[in-house]
């Protein structure tokens, strides 16, 4: 393997893990969001869309928190991928929902 495929890889596999991990946050914050209901709703555009803005402002100060960092660096592309894990995510939640509805 090529040291510019072995970057690439990397690369790769860290985005792909910073996706992943936004999703398990969209996921996580929209499920705290609707316990915090007094009758929890099983599925609220509202809930999620506030989900989505608090996972944005989170990927925001994490690349502002890394711009500080010597090593790191922050970058808004970073935001859109983590932002997109989220949105991801949250639409995982909604094809399950729809799909155990239809049983």
């Amino acid at each position: 393997m090529t040291p510019e495929t072995e970057d690439q890889l990397v690369f790769m596999c860290r985005k792909g893990a910073h996706f992943l991990e936004y999703a398990l946050l969209g996921i996580l914050t929209w499920l705290a969001l609707r316990s915090l209901q007094p009758q929890p709703r099983p599925w609220c555009r509202s809930d999620a869309v506030k989900a989505l803005i608090i996972v944005f402002v989170y990927a925001i100060s994490d690349e502002i928190h890394q711009a500080y960092v010597p090593s790191r660096q922050g970058a808004a592309v970073d935001v859109l991928i983590d932002t997109a894990g989220g949105a991801a995510g949250l639409f995982l939640v909604t094809v399950v929902r729809r799909f155990s509805q239809r049983e």
